[in-house]
């Protein structure tokens, strides 16, 4: 019988990105974009302008799926120990869809780096093409790493072939824009609630 891998537990705290002392924030970066946009902004100042400069020498393009570590040096200092970019594929073309799939990508690249807590940056969530918002966005983004995190700890025949020695995903922490704090909470607590049920849908047909 397979061990129960507990699910996610997603937060939504009312701190900045460059604030939240993780040992991973992930961001997104669009496509053509050429400097790091809203909070990555924030955390580029916070690194130097390692991302900045990332970006400029064409090491990162923000593809679909395109995935980055950059580590801020193992200083004590506030922030997060890495920063893992995600590419976002051209703005026009963002997705409810695109976004789930790249929180997928977020939650897979974490558990290969044997990471259990993790910020997810949302300030991007307005530039959906669909303008579905915050409410929709959040909502996908709750189902999409809670579903990700039991696909990659379920699935695995074993769990330390990617070097993570038996650790996995346990929190994901959703940094949203202040004004949409209160929606963002409601949102990815109703998307958590319908990714668990799926979850253990899922764990009870392995049984």
């Amino acid at each position: 019988e397979r061990d129960t891998v507990p699910d996610v537990r997603i937060t939504v705290p009312d701190t900045p990105p460059a604030s939240l002392a993780r040992p991973l924030l992930v961001l997104q970066q669009f496509e053509r974009d050429e400097t790091p946009q809203g909070p990555a902004s924030e955390v580029d100042r916070l690194l130097g302008g390692t991302i900045g400069r990332i970006i400029a020498e064409g090491d990162f393009h923000g593809r679909k799926d395109e995935t980055l570590v950059v580590y801020s040096g193992g200083g004590a200092g506030p922030g997060p120990q890495r920063v893992l970019l995600v590419g976002a594929g051209k703005r026009e073309d963002f997705t409810l869809e695109t976004l789930r799939r790249s929180m997928g990508v977020a939650v897979r690249e974490a558990n290969k780096l044997g990471v259990e807590s993790i910020a997810l940056s949302l300030a991007h969530v307005n530039q959906l093409s669909e303008h579905m918002g915050s409410t929709f966005a959040a909502r996908g983004a709750a189902e999409a790493v809670t579903l990700a995190a039991w696909k990659f700890d379920e699935l695995r025949t074993n769990r330390r072939e990617e070097g993570s020695e038996g650790r996995h995903l346990r929190e994901v922490v959703f940094v949203a824009p202040a004004e949409k704090l209160d929606e963002v909470r409601q949102a990815a607590e109703e998307g958590e609630i319908i990714a668990r049920a799926a979850n253990l849908a899922r764990t009870l047909a392995t049984r």
